[in-house]
């Protein structure tokens, strides 16, 4: 079901969720104890609000900062109509992009709308827009609870997108084993996992009953944007682009990375000096001196990329520029992660090459440090015919990471069934979904 039929799923039969999920007192109980565990008046955001009853409900009545966000514009309205107190926003919750930190993210109920691709990423987003030190609330049915309700899961546990029974419809759901779902969350730097079971009879007695799982996980010290966690004992490296191969990856990608560099331009700073991985050498086409006057800022996108020390580098733009901006794949990125899969090789980790970078730049000094996820990047193939469009896009991914390697055709081959499994939910892109460091001196403070 895509969103766009989720939504319309849920603006027919707004009522009858209500009516048959409102009065669960396993989730009621969890709601409120979820609630006294947080600080008075915290900002908290709920995800998937649907009728906002009971979470919204709940949550107001502990004097909560409540913002609610659903698919459903029904469902939208009717919380307006009964919590005026609130603020709620009809989106798709994989389009959200939050204004503010929350102290708490509720994820009720919602997730198992999405695909386990965007499940996974939705995690490194939640654990994205808490405040220091916030909690993540989910509840979810398990994916061996859905097996008598016609779903079978797969070796690891997961169900994507299955039709179950829900409402006396079948209706495409995706679950995860408690175990997915605790690696899942400690990938995405959660720790603390803790989760209770209630079953649940919906008020219409010929509904199945439904077995919900509430799990609580707190924000852990490693930032999200930096995962997934743990970090292997070993990379792929090092290594070099094939060129021919990056550069139809470059005229295939959308704008939404330069989009996202040009709204750091004003007021901030005026120029660029932009260095990309196939003039990665340890000297740039400036000296220090000249860099330093003509650039504001150091733009290395994806030049850490497979190299065994990347310290070179980053000493070079920290000599030369006041702002370094680094560029590397998201812990959500699909074309990496689908290339990680297809080969028997050592993992690529961009989120281990932010991580050292950062720790590079606050040793030297460049110790304010900003992370941003870019998400919507992605690299297009217009291809109308689907087995085509992933032979190319398997193509282009294994030459541009596994050119020099021997296996190089057996790359290429168990790439081809991933992508078509992947141009299915996402017909012509491949996401490329980036993470931005930002890193700045620290500003001395002056003597008195």
């Amino acid at each position: 079901m895509s969103h766009q039929a989720t939504e319309s799923f849920y603006d027919q039969f707004f009522l009858d969720y209500e009516n048959n999920y409102h009065n669960n007192e396993g989730l009621k109980a969890f709601v409120r104890e979820a609630a006294s565990k947080l600080p008075a008046h915290a900002k908290v955001l709920d995800v998937g609000c649907g009728t906002g009853r009971p979470i919204a409900e709940a949550l107001c009545a502990a004097e909560l900062d409540v913002t609610g966000i659903d698919l459903s514009t029904e469902m939208v309205e009717m919380c307006k109509r009964r919590f005026p107190s609130a603020k709620f926003i009809k989106t798709d919750m994989t389009k959200f992009r939050p204004q503010q930190k929350f102290d708490a993210v509720f994820a009720v109920l919602s997730l198992f709308h999405v695909s386990h691709r965007e499940c996974y990423s939705m995690l490194f987003k939640f654990a994205d827009w808490l405040k220091e030190g916030g909690r993540l609330f989910i509840t979810t049915i398990y994916s061996h609870d859905l097996v008598d309700r016609g779903a079978k899961p797969d070796s690891q546990g997961i169900i994507d997108l299955a039709d179950c029974q829900f409402l006396s419809h079948d209706v495409p759901l995706t679950a995860f084993s408690s175990e997915k779902w605790e690696e899942y969350l400690t990938a995405a730097g959660f720790v603390g996992f803790h989760a209770t079971k209630y079953d649940f009879q919906p008020a219409d007695p010929k509904l199945k009953v439904a077995h919900h799982h509430f799990i609580t996980v707190n924000q852990g010290d490693n930032h999200p944007l930096m995962g997934p966690y743990p970090y292997p004992d070993k990379v792929l490296g090092p290594y070099s682009l094939q060129k021919t191969a990056y550069k139809s990856f470059m005229e295939r990608l959308n704008d939404v990375e330069s989009n996202a560099l040009a709204g750091l331009r004003q007021p901030f700073l005026s120029f660029f000096l932009f260095a990309d991985p196939m003039n990665r050498s340890d000297s740039f086409p400036f000296s220090a001196q000249e860099v330093s006057n003509k650039f504001d800022s150091i733009v290395l996108s994806r030049v850490l990329d497979g190299l065994e020390d990347i310290n070179a580098p980053l000493q070079k733009a920290m000599k030369a520029t006041s702002k370094i901006v680094v560029i590397q794949a998201a812990p959500d990125n699909d074309l990496l992660k689908q290339a990680n899969l297809s080969s028997n090789k050592a993992p690529m980790h961009h989120g281990l090459i932010l991580h050292r970078a950062a720790e590079i730049l606050k040793t030297n000094g460049f110790g304010s440090l900003e992370l941003i996820h870019i998400s919507d990047s992605a690299c297009r193939f217009s291809e109308e015919d689907l087995s085509a469009r992933s032979k190319v896009a398997a193509i282009l991914i294994a030459d541009m990471f596994y050119s020099y390697e021997a296996d190089l055709q057996s790359i290429k081959d168990a790439l081809v069934p991933r992508m078509e499994a992947l141009f299915k939910e996402t017909p012509h892109d491949v996401g490329n979904q980036s993470v931005m460091l930002i890193a700045r001196p620290v500003t001395q403070a002056r003597p008195a």
